[in-house]
């Protein structure tokens, strides 16, 4: 159990998900300055972080073959994750930044619904 939920981590990569939180937060500093940061800010970069790590989850799917030879210790070649474990990730990580994103308001669920896209896209490509 420790294993799987350490592996779950390592899929997510924390440290991405942090420099993603971290990143809308200095922007809303600098784009915003004198004001205070609401709350829309913190739900913002957690969104942002679930669709990084989203967008982390699906690339690692469709690399799979080639991660098993360049980087065979990764969750998914390694087998500590299976694939159908990753897009069960994946969906829950999309659709927690899709709710939390709808509560910011529609262009927050709009960017995020275009960035998943991409995503998306750039993994299946």
């Amino acid at each position: 159990m420790k294993e799987k939920l350490i592996a779950i981590i390592k899929i997510a990569r924390p440290l991405n998900f942090l420099i993603t939180f971290a990143s809308v937060i200095v922007t809303a500093v600098i784009c915003l300055p004198y004001k205070t940061l609401g709350l829309n800010v913190f739900i913002a970069a957690f969104a942002a972080s679930l669709v990084m790590a989203s967008g982390n989850i699906i690339n690692d799917i469709h690399d799979i073959e080639i991660d098993k030879i360049n980087k065979p210790l990764r969750p998914l070649p390694s087998g500590k994750i299976t694939i159908k474990e990753a897009y069960g990730l994946y969906i829950f990580f999309i659709a927690i930044s899709i709710a939390i994103s709808f509560l910011i308001n529609e262009m927050a669920m709009v960017i995020v619904l275009v960035s998943i896209l991409i995503l998306f896209t750039y993994s299946n490509t």
